[in-house]
């Protein structure tokens, strides 16, 4: 999938912001394609063997993440944290803020190397 100009940019910034800093804040209006973008963020910041979570707190939007990102990221293996489905198997999770919320849950957390929280 092709960024557009706008997006390509916001991508850059926020891996330059994430580079120096060590975090950043992404702020876009309506039907920029936040979730596009934060895909390719994700994608750009994971390295061989780097662990990602991006966090959400409805159903809808774990499952959108995850659909965009695998459009936007293909090949990189991705899981899912939500009522049904416990797995950290994928390099990226997809995480339900309500689960992780669980101490058992968060017992079971990996080392991240990354975490996008969507909604922030």
């Amino acid at each position: 999938m092709r960024l557009r100009p706008r997006q390509k940019t916001f991508v850059e910034r926020s891996v330059a912001a994430l580079a120096s800093r060590g975090n950043t804040l992404g702020v876009a209006p309506t039907g920029a394609g936040k979730t596009i973008m934060l895909s390719a963020v994700t994608g750009e910041m994971i390295g061989d063997g780097a662990k990602a979570c991006v966090l959400a707190h409805r159903d809808e939007l774990t499952a959108q993440n995850r659909a965009k990102f695998q459009r936007v990221v293909p090949g990189v293996a991705t899981s899912v944290i939500d009522a049904t489905e416990k797995s950290w198997d994928g390099q990226v999770a997809f995480a339900m803020v309500p689960t992780l919320a669980r101490a058992s849950n968060l017992a079971d957390m990996p080392r991240l190397d990354l975490l996008v929280v969507d909604e922030a």
